[in-house]
């Protein structure tokens, strides 16, 4: 089977095309219309050829058409005042398919792959998505393949007497072309992560995708109605590196807090706070109580226009990431627009602290977020707060916020609320019973749900008390709040997030856009604000399956180790690998018991040794054959199935170890010589074709196009001295050529010696002719 090398070229460079669309179309970074415009376009150019067209008459079109299309962008991104990327990123388009219409030269094809990385780079714009980095994988592998046939065809066209056999190729050439462009990947992909790194790069993140978040709002509307969607997309991803939290729902992710209550919505007027600066990039919030150990939490946010710091209540102190840029820190609502200006200017690497505990940044605003917390969530008993002193939290509450600002009541405060909650707390005897109690009588005889009821003309905390009496967490936070302050209790709202989904294969908790939620929030003397939530138990239900689990930890891993690969993610890998060179008495790794964790682990080391001796063996096996592409899926089956039945034992580098033991197994056994040296197949090549040019001398009629089975016929039918020799030189050529058989050195001595004895002949019968 052989393939014409121009049409081959040609293909390749149209996937290569199609692939920075098909990023396009991911990104949505063009609409329908360009999309399709483009595709059909496209298809329409790889026909635009002679014989149905010459280059001479439609060259002279070019010009005027570009320049047209270029005042067109410019003048409709002037007139629309549209984005001058989009413009430029419409030209590249123009551009490329241009030159597809222009494939004249071999260059014109290069220009053409050229233009289409542009395009591709120009995505990163508009998406960052592991999708994305699948695709910019498969092209860097065609492109490889793509720029070696480009100088295939370069040197057929320098050497005319070659073109004839050099312009057909067939699979085994092409496979050839694709290991060596894979190998050539996966070395970058090494270098990528070997070459040091000093922060999160020029641009930080600015890939990232663009999207606010969904659930989480530092607004809160009581007022809105209809039905809320399950967003299950993942907003915030925590890992912990001491070991996952023995229970995952009552973490509650603290973001913003709330004091003021109009009837309809929550406001922030307590915002006066101070910056906090960084020291060695760690922010001192508050100071810990002495000898408290407090939870890490390496918490990676997506992209939000909120630019919160979350973390579990209280967080005592919060790391920054390294980056070769100053920070800037969000101020939220702080004022007028000048003076926000103003303390934006005076911020460097810090994070502004408000009063209220709530703690801010600012990072671009369209960028994700990558920063550490320490805290350690309070949970005191009921006994403890039954016995806290509410004259002197009441002091301390009006020394810090004065004009009882945690007990204000909306204007519209309607009697019965008041009514009600005395009458639910009557039997109360504490401070801690009251508040226990209304959070038990809206929990036991309220209703959770989504689809939100129309409150109509009523007040909306009205109508979810006394007509409807059900709705999402911020109707539950809002009355409860509202109840506790009604009878002189001070209260606040809060809204963050509640729990996550553990993510199994990855090891971290995914914080879902549907995981936002409100709480209440009331003071103690001696502990400071306590949380209480009054939502039923089982209002967040656990959304996803073992397939988003995976997508997710896959999307995760790309941007831990791919946008977002720094400094810290460089030295943790360093660190893992002294970890496993640490000798395991030196270690804790499963047991320091080595019979315990041989008990353990015996059986997939077993496993480990088997396959890779049968990897060896399988490539022993296959020593001179033709590597075939289902020999490459199964050492890829191979390599996957051992790489995953290893990780377990050394971690994440158990499963690079055991992929990679069978796959050296296999290449060593099928390919290392452990004799003698082999000789090349472009030395037996340069042979062949000096016997060939030969036979040609001796009149024979071969031409370059003719293979060398064709010769071998010729040869065989002649009267040339020899002939049988000559027969058997050409037949061992074949069998190294094309049928995977070796020479040793020695070999290939005794058949340089044949080729010479042959052309001896030969050229000294030629000498007579000419005597005589």
């Amino acid at each position: 089977m052989t393939w014409n090398l121009t049409t081959t070229h040609k293909t390749c460079t149209y996937a290569l095309v199609g692939i920075a669309l098909a990023a396009l179309v991911i990104a949505n970074a063009t609409n329908l219309f360009v999309n399709g415009l483009f595709l059909v376009l496209g298809l329409v150019s790889w026909f635009w050829e002679p014989p149905r067209i010459r280059w001479e008459q439609v060259a002279p079109l070019w010009m005027p058409l570009t320049v047209g299309v270029l005042v067109l962008l410019v003048l409709g991104t002037v007139a629309l005042k549209a984005n001058p990327l989009d413009a430029s990123l419409y030209l590249l388009l123009y551009l490329t398919l241009a030159k597809l219409f222009q494939r004249e030269r071999p260059e014109d094809y290069n220009q053409a792959t050229a233009l289409s990385f542009l395009v591709l780079a120009a995505t990163t714009v508009y998406t960052s998505d592991i999708l994305f980095g699948l695709l910019f994988a498969l092209y860097v592998i065609l492109g490889v393949m793509n720029f070696t046939l480009y100088h295939l065809r370069v040197q057929v066209r320098s050497h005319p007497k070659a073109a004839g056999q050099s312009r057909l190729f067939g699979p085994r050439v092409m496979m050839a072309l694709f290991w060596v462009a894979v190998v050539t990947f996966l070395m970058s992909v090494g270098l990528f992560f070997l070459f040091p790194r000093v922060g999160l790069g020029f641009f930080g993140r600015g890939a990232g995708q663009q999207e606010a978040s969904q659930g989480f709002n530092d607004q809160v509307n009581v007022g809105d109605h209809g039905r809320l969607n399950q967003d299950t997309r993942v907003v915030m991803r925590v890992e912990f590196p001491e070991g996952r939290p023995p229970q995952i729902m009552p973490l509650y992710w603290r973001g913003v807090s709330f004091d003021r209550y109009d009837g309809t919505a929550w406001l922030r007027t307590q915002m006066d706070g101070q910056l906090k600066s960084a020291q060695d990039q760690v922010v001192e919030l508050r100071s810990p109580p002495e000898g408290t150990a407090l939870i890490r939490q390496d918490i990676y946010l997506e992209p939000s226009p909120h630019l919160v710091l979350f973390a579990l209540n209280p967080a005592y102190r919060v790391k920054l990431p390294e980056t070769v840029q100053g920070l800037r820190v969000q101020v939220g609502n702080l004022g007028e627009p000048q003076d926000r200006a103003r303390i934006i200017r005076q911020w460097g690497r810090s994070v502004y602290q408000t009063r209220t505990g709530d703690v801010y940044y600012n990072y671009g605003g369209d960028v994700g977020y990558q920063y550490s917390a320490w805290s350690r969530p309070i949970f005191p008993s009921a006994n403890d707060l039954r016995r806290v002193d509410w004259n002197l939290t009441r002091q301390r509450v009006q020394q810090q916020w004065p004009n009882e600002v945690y007990l204000q009541l909306p204007p519209d405060f309607n009697p019965k609320i008041r009514e009600l909650t005395e009458e639910i707390t009557r039997t109360a005897p504490t401070e801690f019973d009251q508040v226990q109690a209304i959070q038990d009588y809206l929990t036991q005889n309220f209703t959770y749900t989504t689809d939100l009821p129309n409150p109509g003309d009523e007040p909306p905390l009205d109508a979810f008390l006394f007509t409807h009496q059900r709705g999402h967490c911020e109707y539950f936070a809002t009355a409860m709040t509202v109840m506790l302050r009604s009878i002189g209790i001070p209260a606040r709202l809060v809204n963050g997030y509640l729990g996550g989904r553990w993510n199994q294969y990855d090891q971290y908790l995914a914080v879902q856009a549907a995981n936002a939620h409100s709480w209440v929030e009331v003071p103690f003397a001696g502990y400071n604000w306590v949380t209480f939530d009054p939502t039923p138990a089982g209002a967040l239900p656990q959304i996803g399956g073992w397939w988003s689990d995976l997508a997710d930890a896959l999307r995760f891993r790309w941007n831990k180790y791919v946008l977002e690969y720094n400094l810290d993610t460089q030295m943790e890998g360093v660190k893992s690998v002294q970890s496993w060179l640490t000798p395991p008495a030196n270690r804790q790794v499963q047991s320091s018991d080595w019979q315990t964790w041989w008990r353990q682990n015996g059986l997939r080391v077993g496993v480990v040794i088997l396959l890779t001796g049968a990897s060896g063996v399988w490539g022993y096996g296959h020593r001179g054959r033709v590597f075939r592409g289902r020999d490459g899926l199964g050492l890829v089956l191979l390599v996957g199935g051992t790489g995953w039945v290893a990780q377990p034992l050394l971690e994440t580098w158990g499963t690079a170890l055991g992929g990679g033991a069978p796959a050296l197994a296999y290449v060593l056994a099928r390919y290392l010589r452990w004799g003698q040296a082999q000789a090349s197949v472009p030395a037996i090549s340069r042979l062949y074709l000096q016997l060939r040019d030969e036979l040609a001398q001796q009149g024979l009629p071969i031409t370059p196009e003719m293979g060398p089975m064709a010769v071998l016929l010729m040869v065989r039918a002649s009267d040339l001295p020899a002939r049988d020799v000559a027969a058997q030189v050409l037949e061992t050529y074949m069998n190294v050529r094309f049928g995977g058989q070796s020479l040793s050195r020695s070999e290939f001595r005794s058949y340089q010696q044949q080729v010479q004895y042959l052309l001896q002949q030969w050229q000294s019968r030629q000498k007579q002719k000419v005597t005589h």
